[in-house]
């Protein structure tokens, strides 16, 4: 199956599936990674958050975001292993949610250009088929 459109070929409750996964994944690797208090709370959210957007779609891709930005900020931001508020700490999750908005509105637009680009090279065929 072609990754372009994995999407749009697996079934809803599939593509909700692989995106749980991929952020499992993710988290899986940052405790593996990094100690806790490393400072770093997003760098393997960011990466899933971009596969889940592409492979699964953008709603499933929300999910990745909800699941990765809520145990960031849980886990891996003082104080760690609470939702206890910190203005300066909030701007890396902030950060991670603009950012995921961001990469939700390029993957969305990469695909009406990919379906426009693959209709346009569909009617080009069928032209040169009749022109034969």
């Amino acid at each position: 199956m072609n990754l372009n459109e994995a999407y749009s070929k697996l079934p809803p409750i599939l593509r909700y599936a692989l995106a749980a996964t991929i952020f499992l994944a993710a988290l899986q690797l940052r405790f593996l990674a990094l100690p806790v208090d490393a400072g770093v709370a997003f760098i393997t959210f960011y990466p899933a958050m971009v596969v889940s957007f592409y492979v699964c779609g953008i709603r499933p891709g929300a999910v990745t975001v909800i699941l990765s930005a809520a145990t960031g900020y849980y886990v891996f931001i003082p104080p760690f292993w609470t939702f206890a508020p910190d203005k300066d700490e909030a701007i890396a999750a902030i950060s991670f949610l603009i950012t995921a908005y961001l990469t939700a509105s390029i993957v969305k637009q990469m695909r009406r250009h990919s379906e426009q680009f693959h209709h346009a090279m569909s009617e080009l065929q069928l032209g040169e088929v009749k022109a034969v």
